[in-house]
C-alpha cells in the first residue's frame, strides 16, 4: 500500500513529514479492511510516513525498515525552461525510457536498479503474508513489474493515499488481484493526479501570490522555480489522487503501501532472466 496523507506545505525538511490528522483516518480505514488479514511481516520505507502508516495499519507487528523502498529521488530544476515547468512537473512520473529522470533527480534506471534487487531479496525469505507500506513510485515500479514482468515501468498508475495493492506470487509468477484500491473512498471520485493536485497548490502562474508561492517550493526543496534557489529533495510522489473534492485538505500525498501475498515458493521476481528483478 501506499502510506497515508501527509501535507509538505510549510515544511522544511520532506523527509520527516508526518501523517495528517485526515493521513490517520485513512490509516485506519486501512486497517479495517485489512483486519481479517494475518500478517507475518509488515516492511517500510525508511521514511516515517510509512513507519506511520504502518503502525496504524498494523500496530501487532514491528514493521522493518527498507531503505532500498524510499521514494524516487529528484533533483534540481534550474535547467527546465518556466514555461515548460508545468508540463514537466505534471507528467514526471510519466518517463518511458531508463535514462529519463524524475524532475529532473533520479533516473528511471537508477530507481529500478535500487528497488527491483531488494523486492527479488524480499520474495527470497520465509512468509506468506506481507504488508509493504511504500511510495507512489515505488508501487508504479513494483506493480509494473508483477504486471509484465522484468524492468518495465507503467507511469499512469495512481497511487492514492493509503491506497491497497494486492498481489500473488507464486510458482507460476504473478497475480495481480487488486489496485489502487481506496478503503475510505473506493469510487475514486477525484479526476486529478497526484502531482496535478501538487501543481495546483504551488500554482506559479498567479505572480501575485509568488511570496507564499517560493515558501512552499523552498519547503518542498523545490528548484528555482520562479527564480528562488531552492532544491528537491526526495518529495516523491506527493498527493495521489486527491481522493475526494469534500476534503479541501492539501496533499492526498501518502504513498500507498501495497499488500504482498505469496502464495507458494519464492522464485525469482523478475521475467527476462534479470539478476533477482522484483
Amino acid at each position: 500500500m501506499r502510506h497515508a496523507e501527509v501535507s509538505y506545505v510549510g515544511e522544511r525538511d520532506p523527509t520527516v513529514v508526518r501523517l495528517t490528522e485526515r493521513g490517520l483516518e485513512q490509516a485506519a480505514a486501512a486497517r479495517r479492511a485489512l483486519e481479517d488479514v494475518r500478517l507475518d511481516i509488515v516492511l517500510t520505507s525508511s521514511l516515517p510516513r510509512t513507519a506511520e502508516t504502518a503502525a496504524v495499519v498494523a500496530p501487532d507487528v514491528e514493521p522493518s525498515p527498507w531503505p532500498e523502498f524510499d521514494e524516487w529521488r529528484g533533483g534540481r530544476l534550474d535547467a527546465i525552461p518556466p514555461e515548460e515547468l508545468e508540463h514537466v512537473f505534471v507528467g514526471s512520473l510519466h518517463v518511458s525510457g531508463e535514462g529519463e529522470r524524475f524532475l529532473g533527480g533520479e533516473s528511471l534506471g537508477e530507481a529500478l536498479d535500487r528497488v527491483l534487487p531488494a523486492f527479488g531479496r524480499l520474495l527470497a525469505q520465509e512468509w506468506e503474508t506481507a504488508l509493504a507500506v511504500f511510495h507512489g513510485g515505488v508501487n508504479r515500479i513494483l506493480l509494473s513489474h508483477a504486471l509484465a514482468g522484468g524492468r518495465t515501468y507503467f507511469g499512469n498508475f495512481e497511487q492514492a493515499p493509503a491506497c491497497i495493492n494486492v498481489l500473488d506470487h507464486g510458482d507460476t509468477g504473478w497475480i495481480v488481484r487488486t489496485v489502487n484500491y481506496i478503503p475510505y473512498d473506493p469510487l475514486h471520485p477525484a479526476r486529478t493526479t497526484t502531482m496535478e493536485h501538487l501543481w495546483s497548490e504551488l500554482n506559479p502562474s498567479h505572480k501575485e501570490e509568488q511570496s507564499k508561492i517560493a515558501n512552499n517550493l523552498n519547503s518542498l526543496g523545490l528548484a528555482n522555480v520562479l527564480g528562488y534557489q531552492p532544491q528537491w529533495q526526495d518529495i516523491g510522489t506527493v498527493g495521489a489522487r486527491p481522493n475526494s473534492v469534500r476534503t479541501p485538505r492539501w496533499p492526498r500525498s501518502a504513498d500507498i503501501a501495497g499488500s504482498v501475498r505469496e502464495r507458494s515458493g519464492r522464485g525469482d521476481a523478475g521475467g527476462d532472466g534479470r539478476q533477482p528483478a522484483a
